[in-house]
């Protein structure tokens, strides 16, 4: 009878043993990925390749962006992105024409 007892407590911690194990090398879930967001400031095409163009704004949620797909009104970009300097550059290695910027735009607004 003691000896039943020995192994069911012997089960029992290696149980709790195997759960504690097994939860110390859980993944951790991956890193979320931060962006920082941009305002095009002019109302036309042109000038969409620089930078400086661009005003840092908090959020996407930007009002007079009316989604008309004509112009970018706000733009994502790396987090680490984070003046205008950078941002031109950012945006003269990734891009040739303004069209591609139109096309990765988070939110548009219509030409004047």
């Amino acid at each position: 009878m003691k000896s039943k007892l020995m192994y069911g407590l012997a089960a029992l911690v290696l149980a709790f043993g195997l759960v504690l194990g097994l939860s110390a090398f859980k993944q951790s879930a991956p890193n979320k990925k931060m962006y920082t967001y941009w305002r095009y400031n002019p109302n036309t095409e042109a000038g969409t390749l620089s930078g400086y163009n661009y005003t840092k704004i908090d959020a996407p949620e930007e009002p007079g962006c009316e989604d008309e797909n004509e112009i970018p009104c706000v733009i994502r970009v790396d987090e680490t992105i984070t003046s205008q300097t950078a941002l031109d550059t950012y945006l003269n290695n990734a891009f040739t024409t303004e069209d591609q910027v139109i096309q990765i735009a988070v939110h548009t607004k219509a030409e004047l």
